[in-house]
């Protein structure tokens, strides 16, 4: 797997049933039981509880959204995995 660069962060958005989106996108923004975050290139590591809410993918200013429900966020090197409990595609 290449590693993002600077100017991008590396997302990888997983239900149990499939993987969801797996990319580089210039931030990421999630709920989590706390609140809404952001992730922008070269966060800073952290982990957190995913909440009800959305995830936001922005990429060269088209947003990608998808509704989610439970789960965790892992920030680390520049890559940001969310494992999902529930997931919608914005088609579903």
């Amino acid at each position: 797997m290449e590693a993002a660069d600077d100017k991008k962060v590396r997302c990888n958005l997983i239900s149990p049933e499939r993987p969801l989106f797996e990319g580089e996108v210039d931030h990421v923004v999630f709920a989590t039981k706390n609140g809404e975050n952001a992730v922008f290139p070269l966060h800073a590591p952290m982990v957190a509880l995913l909440g009800i809410g959305q995830v936001r993918l922005i990429q060269g200013g088209e947003t990608t959204r998808f509704a989610i429900r439970g789960g965790f966020v892992q920030v680390l090197d520049n890559q940001v995995d969310l494992l999902v409990d529930t997931a919608l595609t914005p088609d579903e």
